[in-house]
């Protein structure tokens, strides 16, 4: 699995009758209030995430040297996304430890990334980066084998329709006391701006994490950016959303 899912992964799936089910998972492991940036991306980074103008080819290193092909770690991580005709593509990129592995296929939209063999540990040993002209687009924390990005760009010649959206959240690890946040799902339509399709508020105590469904219909067309994120007027809280779409084929 990727961050993105159809069914087993984002290029290859169950379809029936032309349907296609993806499903985007996200989350944000330490969310805090700022005035400034009122709305966090759900993904790793403590930042939005950057949705590139122009397609090109993207780099991924690792902050450990067991992530190597002859190493103890990830060995070969698969990166998800779009091309530059929105098409779906994916690439498998043999790791180099701290050294940058520079790939050819060309990227508009990166949603994820998987490690797809790895060496004695099982595992990747050290938080491995995908960038794309310098900025991140992806990233897989260490021990995960996977990214959580919330984040999913409707493919060429498909209509995509939302058909369920949740949301939970926690106390990051080591925080305590009563947590509130806000979930959305903004989606930014062809040429247009992102706009709060839909949200959720949830509240927690303790380390219980609660978590809300919301089940409705939404078309979308293809080249519509959907993001999930997150808000919070507390600290140290920890979000996790998942959107579930179906992809229809109108070529």
């Amino acid at each position: 699995m990727s961050s993105v899912v159809l069914v087993a992964h984002p290029c290859k799936g169950k379809a029936a009758n032309g349907i296609q089910f993806v499903q985007v998972e996200g989350r944000n492991p330490d969310i805090d209030y700022d005035n400034n940036f009122p709305f966090i991306d759900l993904w790793e980074l403590s930042q939005s995430f950057i949705l590139p103008t122009a397609a090109g080819v993207v780099t991924l290193s690792s902050d450990n040297a067991n992530d190597s092909a002859a190493g103890s770690g990830a060995r070969e991580v698969t990166i998800f996304g779009l091309d530059e005709s929105l098409a779906l593509a994916e690439e498998a990129l043999a790791t180099n430890g701290l050294s940058g592995v520079v790939g050819s296929q060309q990227f508009l939209r990166v949603f994820g990334q998987q490690v797809t063999s790895a060496g004695g540990s099982g595992e990747n040993e050290g938080l491995m980066t995908t960038t794309l002209g310098g900025d991140p687009m992806a990233v897989i924390e260490s021990g995960l084998n996977r990214s959580f990005s919330g984040l999913f760009t409707v493919p060429a010649n498909t209509v995509g329709e939302i058909v369920q959206f949740g949301g939970s959240i926690q106390q990051a690890f080591g925080s305590i006391g009563h947590k509130e946040a806000e979930i959305a799902l903004r989606v930014r339509l062809p040429g247009g701006l992102f706009i709060p399709e839909k949200t959720i508020a949830l509240s927690t105590d303790g380390t219980s994490a609660f978590k809300k469904i919301i089940e409705e219909l939404t078309e979308l067309p293809a080249g519509t950016d959907i993001v999930m994120s997150a808000r919070s007027n507390d600290q140290n809280v920890r979000a996790n959303g998942e959107l579930f779409l179906e992809l229809e084929d109108v070529s």
